[in-house]
């Protein structure tokens, strides 16, 4: 198990009725940056006729980059909101996201 899926493990536990998407780099390139989508039935969002519910917070994981974590939405290529180098600080500010329903 790698960080970001510890991590994932982690904050199930923690949020049960959430939505865990984990989007791993493909084979040919396993040094690339994981993704971890986290759902909360809190956090709607209405585009036109259709209300989808958006990730509400976006952790990303590489070996060498370490952490980041991304929070409402932002446009295609923008960075992460803050960078992180290990793995409890990740979860407590995740926790803390998630809870306050940013």
């Amino acid at each position: 198990m790698n960080p970001i899926q510890s991590i994932e493990k982690s904050l199930k536990e923690r949020f049960p009725d959430a939505t865990f998407i984990m989007d791993a780099p493909l084979e040919e390139r396993p040094h690339s940056i994981w993704f971890l989508d986290i759902v909360t039935k809190d956090c709607p969002l209405q585009i036109g006729e259709t209300k989808k519910h958006y990730p509400i917070i976006t952790i990303e994981w590489n070996e060498t980059l370490g952490f980041a974590i991304m929070h409402k939405p932002v446009p295609f290529g923008y960075g992460p909101h803050k960078k992180y180098k290990n793995e409890e600080d990740v979860i407590e500010n995740s926790i803390s996201l998630i809870s306050e329903g940013y």
